[in-house]
């Protein structure tokens, strides 16, 4: 449990009990130790809808044995003809951050693939972990179940599809993180700052859909060299997967005063209010069509809760990150206005000076619904139970400040919305990512580094 900081603060540490009495203020998966962790994962995957892709991060040091023993415990534990097998060696190769960057550069020198890109080394074995993988699949007569998954950075993906153009390697599935920040210009800054909270939402998906730099331009430039690659090799079938990412932050990190030390968290507990906003609903189910126009995005992977408090030092002035569709393990889901008979999000503002805003020693994270989940259900529910076309009963509501939608209404036909990601939502809804063109994409990604 996390309040919110505003003025003094005092930890509280009440029990959160559920239904049963168990305290869920921390919740942990127990893997037991007699399942193996590939044969788990598969087992996670096959409970997800018909369809559901499944990420398979082999480790950059598995040696052709290991690789094979991993492919025998996914191909094993998915049936038959249900799934999709992703395979990517590593995770975030561009990441100097993580141990293996520096490695996978030197194995490039040692073997003579080494360039000014630094990285064919890891190129040539992907493919061959994804050939082993597909030789596996093969014994049973699987082999197309499995999908080679070239994953690199936002916006730099074009060196890497140059790099597998260079070395021959065929792409199946190529990837890159989705992040979403508004703009950081002095025009950003004033429209957020004039906007209320329901307005904000308007912006911050208007700006994604029309403004080129930032986030749409990162997903721009990755459409783009995408296209180029697909021209030049046959034009061939490849999809693009955000593999994580989705909101990050809702205002541009110097609105509402944030960089006054007396109010630095106002720009935070804005976007908090904006996020729990019913009108959120509205921004999120625009959220993925919109991929698919400026970025040509088949799924985005979202984060379903992460640690709080939220880190700061991301993206652009120090905002909150805004990652998690859910703030806490179990958290319900809503649509924020209370018709639902769920909480009102609007009677429990994280901004002071309001006359709803929450007092210190309230946890506007315990208080409040869900509104993304919300929509990720009902994102789920349109794409696996498609409602007739002519009568549809869930309306989406609207509000006077919507008036940004119009351009955008129905570009997305609900018959072939995408599933989205939640491990609490019950079957048929799957606990993976969001395929943003009838597809259903990623369920399972485990990173192995």
């Amino acid at each position: 449990k996390t309040p919110v900081m505003s003025g003094t603060q005092t930890w509280d540490t009440t029990p959160l009990l559920d239904g049963s009495g168990n305290d869920t203020r921390a919740s942990t998966t127990a893997i037991p130790y007699s399942i193996n962790s590939m044969e788990y994962s598969a087992r996670v995957t096959a409970l997800a809808g018909l369809g559901s892709y499944h990420w398979l991060n082999v480790n950059i040091t598995a040696s052709d044995d290991l690789v094979d023993a991993y492919a025998r415990k996914i191909r094993d534990g998915l049936p038959a003809g249900q799934h999709k097998i992703l395979v990517e060696l590593g995770n975030e190769i561009w990441n100097t951050g993580f141990p293996f960057a520096g490695p996978i550069q030197g194995f490039g020198r040692l073997l003579g693939y080494y360039n000014a890109w630094a990285n064919d080394w890891w190129v040539i074995r992907g493919k061959q972990v994804t050939d082993r993988v597909r030789a596996i699949f093969n014994d049973q007569g699987r082999g197309a179940e499995v999908l080679h998954c070239v994953a690199y950075q936002a916006s730099a993906l074009g060196d890497a599809l140059t790099r597998c153009r260079a070395r021959g390697v065929d792409v199946d599935v190529v990837s890159s993180a989705c992040y979403i920040d508004p703009g950081q210009t002095p025009a950003h800054v004033a429209a957020f700052n004039l906007s209320d909270n329901e307005q904000c939402g308007d912006a911050w998906i208007f700006d994604l859909e029309f403004y080129k730099g930032g986030a749409g331009g990162r997903l721009r430039a990755d459409a783009a060299a995408l296209a180029t690659h697909r021209s030049l090799t046959g034009n061939r079938k490849i999809e693009l997967i955000c593999y994580e990412g989705g909101l990050t932050t809702v205002m541009p990190g110097t609105a509402n005063g944030i960089t006054d030390p007396s109010v630095y968290y106002y720009g935070g507990e804005k976007q908090r209010d904006i996020a729990y906003n019913p009108n959120w609903w509205n921004v999120d189910q625009d959220f993925y069509p919109v991929m698919k126009k400026i970025g040509d995005v088949d799924g985005v992977a979202l984060f379903n809760h992460c640690q709080t408090p939220y880190p700061v030092n991301v993206g652009t002035g120090r905002t909150d990150a805004m990652w998690g569709v859910t703030d806490w393990h179990g958290q319900p889901y809503g649509r924020g206005d209370g018709s639902d008979g769920k909480a009102d999000n609007r009677l429990c503002l994280a901004q002071p000076g309001n006359a709803n805003s929450k007092s210190p020693l309230v946890n506007q994270d315990e208080t409040n619904v869900s509104v993304r989940l919300q929509s990720v259900i009902d994102h789920n529910i349109g794409f696996y139970n498609p409602p007739s076309p002519v009568v549809n009963t869930d309306v989406p509501r609207r509000f006077p400040t919507r008036i940004m939608r119009r351009q955008r209404q129905n570009v997305v036909p609900i018959q072939s919305r995408t599933p989205l990601v939640s491990a609490v939502v019950p079957p048929p809804v799957p606990p993976a990512s969001v395929p943003v063109q009838g597809r259903r994409v990623v369920v399972f990604r485990m990173s192995v580094n």
